[in-house]
């Protein structure tokens, strides 16, 4: 067997994933290969590449024009020679015990998400307290409803699916990406199991940053919402989109967007609660819902 480890970053330098994966790939046993993609599409972020030549079953892809987060991933599946692609995020650090965990439980009928933890305990950003509220969950929370769970940052699948299950391309605006890889997972009826596994979590946007990709995403839903035939079937897999129709029923959520740039502004400056968050996704979803033509 062979497991490919497949590590997408973007004007990152991965030295801590890439120090504890040769660590612990010596532990298992297993035949492992690690593609690295850097999609900074300039030279002087490149630099760090240099660190690693010459390393054994490390590869490094990069080009001179940025291909975006699906491409990106979609090409490294490409390159994968292996039975199993593990995908981690270039951000992320890993605990001791990963790979040891994660090999055992590789089955080729299985997509296994690992999970993500925090390491920012002491960070008060709207981002990491989003994560730690949100987004870190044992695996028997996320097992209730695997789908709607699934995230890229730490998930590995049989590689003969892959020419199946691709990460939608052209996919415009940023974010939900995942969201549509795991809706076809869903359509598909693959089996998606979570297990504690989980990869740490180390990348913290500041607020406005954050602020600022939300609601592009947001957009981006209202846009995948109205034209993707996936997201209009599976509506009631998406968080957000679930919330907002139970909003709707109320009548009240069109007064929210009347408070949309006091909402983001507050947020932006790092004094928003994780429920006006909320409030505000709920609140963009709606304006850009009426706005559609626009999309």
């Amino acid at each position: 067997m062979l497991l490919s480890v497949l590590i997408p970053v973007y004007r990152q330098h991965p030295h801590a994933l890439l120090e504890a994966l040769q660590t612990q790939i010596a532990e298992t046993g297993v035949d492992i290969e690690v593609l690295v993609l850097d999609d900074s599409a300039e030279a002087a972020a490149f630099s760090w590449h240099g660190d690693y030549a010459g390393r054994q079953a490390l590869r490094i892809l990069s080009f001179k024009e940025n291909l975006g987060r699906s491409a990106a991933r979609n090409r490294l599946m490409d390159e994968a020679k292996g039975d199993f692609l593990l995908f981690l995020d270039g951000d992320m650090q890993l605990p001791g015990a990963f790979m040891a965990t994660i090999v055992p439980l590789l089955k080729d009928d299985v997509l296994l998400c690992g999970g993500i933890a925090s390491v920012a305990e002491g960070n008060s950003s709207l981002r990491a307290r989003y994560s730690r509220k949100v987004e870190e969950k044992l695996a028997i929370t996320r097992n209730q409803h695997p789908y709607r769970s699934f995230t890229a940052a730490n998930f590995c699948m049989p590689a003969a699916w892959k020419a199946q299950h691709r990460f939608p391309e052209p996919h415009a605006g940023y974010g939900h990406e995942d969201t549509h890889f795991g809706l076809q997972l869903l359509e598909a009826k693959r089996k998606v199991l979570h297990v504690d596994c989980a990869a740490l979590h180390t990348g913290f946007d500041a607020d406005e940053v954050f602020v600022s990709k939300s609601r592009e995403a947001v957009k981006n839903l209202v846009r995948l919402y109205h034209h993707d035939p996936l997201f209009q079937k599976h509506a009631g897999e998406i968080r957000l989109v679930r919330s907002w129709q139970l909003a709707q029923t109320t009548g009240l959520v069109f007064f929210l967007t009347l408070f949309l740039a006091w909402m983001e502004g507050y947020l932006k400056a790092g004094k928003g609660s994780l429920k006006l968050f909320s409030l505000y996704k709920l609140a963009l979803f709606e304006f850009y819902f009426r706005r559609k033509t626009s999309l």
